[in-house]
C-alpha cells in the first residue's frame, strides 16, 4: 500500500545544478500538484488505497523560480517558510565557487536566508545565519553549517542543521585550483566531525541563537558510530520532534537513516531503535531526508545515491510509515527526476556536481 498526501509544513527541495550553473533547489519536487489528490476523493477514491505515484503530481517548473547565486555552490537540504511579514524564506547553505566542490563542501559551506514574494521564486539573497562561527566548542575551529530543516513552534523558529569542525588552515583558493585539493586533511577531520545542531530565533529574519553543542552525535558501537548529518525534523502538536537522519559507521560504509526523538524539541534526543529504518541493502544507500506528517502518518522523501531503487541515479524515493519508525516505500516509490520538465515546454536534465 502507499500513501501520498499534502506536506503540512514546507515544500519540499533538492539541490541541482545544470550546465554548471547552480540552481539550488529542484523546482520539480517544489511544485507537486496537488490537485490530482483532490481529483481522486471528487472520484469517490481514498488517497491511501487508489492513489497516484508522488512523481506524477510535479508541476512543471517556473524557469524564473527557484534560489541561483551565480559565484556560489547552493547546498543540499533546505526549507521554505512563510514569514510574519508574509513573505517566504528559504533557508539553505552556500559557498563561494572560487573552490572546487569537491573537497571543500565539507570545510566551507555557511547558512543563508533567501527572500522571496512567491513560493516558487525567484528567491533574491537575504543574509548569512550564525557567521561569526561564536561558541566554546567552535573556539580556534573552522566550522560549516549545512543540510538544514526549520521548523516553528509557538513563539520560537526552530533551525536544524548539519555542523562540522576541522583543526586545519583551508588554502586560499589559487591554491586549491593548483593543488587539486582532494585530500585535503581539514575535509578528512571535517567529515568524521558532522553532527547535527539546532538553533532558535524569536522571528524568521532572526537574531538567531546556535547551541554551542550538538543535539545528536555519532554512537560508538553501533551502526552509525561515524558521524550523524542531514537532519529531518517533524514537531509534533505537543512540542515533542521526530528526527531522522543519515550515518554511516565507517568510511566507504553504506549511507543508511535511522529516528532519534525527544519529548521536547529542546531536547534530548534518544535513538527510538537501535537499528536503521528501511531494509535497504548494501548497494541501496540513501541521503537528505525530507520528513512530514499527513494527518494518519508520517511520508519521507529521499535521495536514492546510485539509483538502484528507482532505476536513476540519484533520483527521488517516497516512503511512509504509521508511526515514524516503521517504514515502507510507496509502490511507486519514484518520487523525482533528475530531468527537470519546465513550464516552457522544454527539459534539462541536471547534471552531478
Amino acid at each position: 500500500m502507499s500513501r501520498i498526501s499534502k506536506p503540512i509544513r514546507a515544500f519540499p527541495v533538492s539541490p541541482a545544478t545544470a550546465h554548471g550553473v547552480s540552481l539550488g533547489i529542484g523546482l520539480a519536487v517544489l511544485l507537486v500538484c496537488w490537485s490530482g489528490l483532490a481529483e481522486d476523493r471528487a472520484e469517490g477514491t481514498k488517497a491511501a488505497s487508489a492513489p497516484r505515484a508522488f512523481i506524477d503530481r510535479l508541476r512543471p517548473a517556473p524557469r524564473d523560480g527557484g534560489f541561483a547565486m551565480d559565484d556560489y555552490w547552493i547546498g543540499t537540504g533546505g526549507d521554505i517558510v512563510h514569514g510574519e511579514d508574509g513573505r517566504y524564506h528559504l533557508i539553505t547553505s552556500r559557498f563561494s565557487k572560487a573552490y572546487p566542490f569537491y573537497p571543500f563542501w565539507l570545510t566551507n559551506y555557511e547558512l543563508v536566508r533567501a527572500v522571496s514574494d512567491r513560493p516558487e521564486g525567484p528567491y533574491r539573497f537575504a543574509e548569512v545565519l550564525g557567521n561569526d562561527r561564536a561558541g566554546a566548542a567552535n573556539a580556534g575551529k573552522g566550522t560549516s553549517r549545512y543540510s538544514s530543516a526549520i521548523q516553528r513552534h509557538g513563539d520560537q523558529w526552530i533551525l536544524f542543521y548539519t555542523e562540522t569542525t576541522h583543526t586545519h588552515a583551508i588554502p586560499s583558493p589559487e591554491q586549491a585550483v593548483s593543488s587539486g585539493s582532494q585530500d585535503l586533511p581539514a575535509a578528512r577531520e571535517a567529515h568524521a566531525n558532522q553532527r547535527i545542531g539546532l538553533a532558535t530565533a524569536p522571528a524568521i529574519t532572526g537574531p538567531w541563537t546556535f547551541r554551542e553543542e550538538p543535539i545528536l552525535s555519532p554512537r560508538p558501537g553501533h551502526w552509525d558510530s561515524y558521524l550523524v548529518c542531514n537532519p529531518a525534523p517533524c514537531l509534533l502538536e505537543d512540542g515533542s520532534c521526530l528526527l531522522i537522519y543519515k550515518s554511516i559507521g565507517f568510511i566507504g560504509d553504506t549511507m543508511r537513516l535511522g529516528v532519534a526523538r525527544a519529548e521536547h524539541w529542546e531536547g534530548r534526543y534518544e535513538r527510538v531503535t537501535d537499528e536503521p529504518i528501511f531494509e535497504f541493502r548494501a548497494d541501496q544507500p540513501v541521503e537528505d531526508p525530507f520528513l512530514w506528517r499527513n494527518g494518519e502518518g508520517f511520508e519521507i522523501l529521499l535521495r536514492d545515491w546510485l539509483g538502484n531503487i528507482t532505476g536513476e541515479i540519484k533520483a527521488g524515493v517516497h516512503g511512509f510509515s504509521d508511526d515514524g519508525v516503521h517504514w515502507m516505500l510507496s509502490d511507486h516509490p519514484k518520487a523525482w527526476s533528475k530531468t527537470i520538465r519546465w513550464d516552457d515546454g522544454t527539459r534539462t536534465t541536471m547534471h552531478d556536481v
